[in-house]
């Protein structure tokens, strides 16, 4: 039962997936300085509309990270990766072209970010010393349970002046009280339109990435569902048999 539904719910995935690509192809690149109100699709550069934070490992000034740290668990003949921290922090933010801006509210956007540090490691002495630093800090060295546990480290980050590919609905901007001439507008998510999507990735990279996850996951979803519900039927039979 459990292969079927990974399996379904990998191929509901492509499918939604597929859509999404085609939006992207359909949908034109608007001006900022032309935006209205509705569903839009915006290029720009990433400016702070607030304090800016502090990324937690390389202490980058950003308006936005996660980091998120995991090891490798065995449980009998089952290993996984189990997070043992994870950690996202974010702000508002202005995306510019040329004199223009409009402000940028990140929250239940869909991120796909590039990873600035990537770090797979068994050991705890070949990591670099910001990293050391930071989990004796934290102490998820503890955590852990022994330096030598396999571990899986991802931070990203998004910086000032970082070019965005945004994908979101223009609305009234309910920010203006905390922060001042941010305009009247902004992009946010509305549960009126389906995507609020937040990349730095270009729109080429994008469609690229789409084009293999796709086909992967329509057709290894789609045979593991199938091949999960002739089981399913063969074992029904056998037990009405027997």
């Amino acid at each position: 039962m459990l292969t079927f539904l990974f399996g379904f719910y990998f191929f509901v995935i492509g499918i939604k997936n597929n859509k999404f690509k085609k939006m992207v192809i359909k949908l034109p690149t608007s001006k900022i300085k032309s935006l209205s109100m509705g569903f839009v699709e915006i290029k720009g550069k990433v400016k702070e509309a607030e304090v800016l934070l502090k990324s937690p490992l390389n202490q980058m000034s950003c308006v936005y990270y996660n980091l998120h740290i995991e090891k490798w668990v065995r449980r009998g003949k089952n290993s996984s990766w189990q997070t043992i921290f994870n950690k996202t922090k974010k702000s508002l933010f202005y995306l510019i072209e040329d004199s223009e801006k409009i402000l940028i509210d990140i929250q239940g956007a869909e991120i796909n970010f590039k990873k600035d540090i990537d770090i797979k490691t068994g050991d705890f002495k070949s990591m670099p010393n910001y990293i050391k630093i930071f989990f004796e800090k934290e102490d998820i060295v503890k955590k852990s349970l022994g330096i030598k546990n396999k571990l899986r480290i991802r931070e990203i980050y998004i910086k000032p002046n970082d070019e965005l590919y945004i994908m979101g609905t223009i609305m009234k901007n309910n920010k203006l009280d905390s922060i001042k001439d941010s305009g009247n507008f902004k992009i946010g998510k509305s549960f009126n339109f389906p995507y609020f999507y937040i990349s730095d990735f270009t729109e080429k990279e994008i469609l690229s990435q789409l084009s293999w996850k796709i086909p992967f996951q329509i057709f290894c979803g789609g045979i593991l569902t199938l091949f999960s519900f002739y089981n399913i039927i063969l074992i029904s039979i056998k037990n009405r048999l027997f």
